[in-house]
């Protein structure tokens, strides 16, 4: 049986949902050369991530603009950018490691 940890996508490049299309609680830098930086925590985890994973990544934005949430009992469907991989229609997703604390300590 195959192991289930990733430790090398071999520079596959994935599709991630984030909220907005882009990486959360980011600075975006412009440069005149056309280089584009984004810097701040999220950014740096996603980078960091990336280099030690080998994989490069597409920030899309959520389709229908939620975070995600269950709508169809029976068949277990979410919406929002849960959905969007529930349904595989994108790769992963992204989202601030507070709001999971959150959830993750509430009762939902």
């Amino acid at each position: 049986m195959g192991s289930s940890v990733y430790s090398d996508f071999r520079g596959a490049e994935l599709d991630v949902v984030l909220p907005g299309g882009d990486i959360p609680f980011s600075i975006k830098y412009d440069y005149p050369n056309g280089d584009v930086v984004r810097a701040g925590g999220d950014a740096e985890s996603l980078r960091y991530l990336s280099r030690a994973l080998n994989f490069k990544f597409n920030p899309v934005p959520i389709i229908d603009g939620k975070w995600g949430g269950l709508v169809e009992r029976e068949t277990n469907a979410f919406n929002g950018m849960i959905g969007m991989v529930q349904r595989r229609v994108r790769n992963h997703t992204l989202t601030m490691a507070s709001i999971i604390h959150f959830f993750i300590h509430t009762k939902c």
